[in-house]
C-alpha cells in the first residue's frame, strides 16, 4: 500500500471512530480501537508473508510488523507494568517518523511526469513487483518495514534501481546471464549477490541501496 492510500485509510478510520463515540457514546469504540488496535499489525505482516513466500530474504518487514504487532498486544492488553503502556504509541511514531526520514532520502532527482522513471512507495505492505527497464531504465523503490520480490525482466537497455529502505527485505531477480553492479550502504544491512556482477559501465543493471537495517538479495532467475 502505498503512502497516499495509507493516509486515507488513517483519516476514513479516525473519523470513523471519533462518529461513533460522538453519536453512540455507549459504544466506547476508541477504547476497543485503543486496545486491539496491534492486531491490525498482525494482519498486515501475515498478508505480507502470505505474498512474499517465494522470496525468504523479502520477508523482514512483513514479519517484523509480526513481531511488533504481537509486542504491541501484550502492552495494549496490560501484562506488563502500567508505566509501559504509554510509552508504546510514542516509540512507534518515533521510529516511523525516523524510518521515513531515512526512505526519504534521494541522491538523484527526476521530474515527477518523467514517463522513463518508475516510482514505487512500500509502507508496511509486501508486494511481488515486475519491471522492464526497456520501457522505464530508472527505478525508485522507498520501503518503510516492506517486504518485496522484484522481478527484473530482460530488456533491450540497462537498467538502474535506487532503493531507500528501512526495515525492509528486498529480494532481486535478474534475468539469467544478465550482469549486476551493486553499491550499497547503510548500517544493519545484510546483502547477498549471487547473480553475476561486473563493473557499473558495463553491468546490465545497476543497483544503488541506502538502508538501514534491511536485507536485500540479489539472485538470477530460473
Amino acid at each position: 500500500m502505498n503512502a497516499g492510500r495509507w493516509a486515507a485509510a488513517l483519516l476514513s478510520v479516525a473519523g470513523a471512530v471519533l462518529l461513533v463515540d460522538r453519536t453512540v457514546p455507549a459504544a466506547d469504540l476508541s477504547a476497543v480501537v485503543a486496545r486491539w488496535w496491534p492486531l491490525a499489525l498482525l494482519a498486515l505482516g501475515a498478508i505480507g508473508v502470505l505474498r512474499l513466500l517465494p522470496a525468504s530474504g523479502a520477508m523482514t518487514g512483513p514479519l517484523l510488523l509480526v513481531m511488533v504487532g504481537g509486542v504491541a498486544l501484550l502492552f495494549t492488553l496490560r501484562p506488563l507494568p502500567g508505566w509501559a503502556g504509554p510509552l508504546v504509541l510514542p516509540l512507534l511514531l518515533l521510529a516511523g517518523g525516523i524510518g521515513l526520514s531515512l526512505v526519504g532520502r534521494r541522491e538523484r532527482a527526476a521530474q515527477p511526469d518523467d514517463p522513463t522513471v518508475r516510482r514505487e512507495v512500500l509502507v508496511a505492505s509486501g508486494n511481488p513487483l515486475e519491471w522492464d527497464p526497456g520501457q522505464q531504465p530508472l527505478l525508485l523503490m522507498r520501503s518503510l518495514v516492506g517486504g518485496c520480490l522484484l522481478t527484473v525482466r530482460k530488456g533491450p537497455v540497462k537498467g538502474m534501481v535506487d532503493i531507500r529502505a528501512a526495515l525492509s527485505g528486498i529480494d532481486v531477480v535478474v534475468p539469467r546471464g544478465s550482469t549486476v553492479h551493486l553499491y550499497a550502504r547503510g548500517p544493519g544491512l545484510r546483502r547477498t549477490v549471487t547473480a553475476d556482477e561486473a563493473p557499473p559501465d558495463v553491468a546490465d543493471l545497476r543497483i544503488v541501496v541506502l538502508s538501514a537495517f534491511s536485507t536485500l538479495n540479489v539472485r538470477a532467475g530460473s
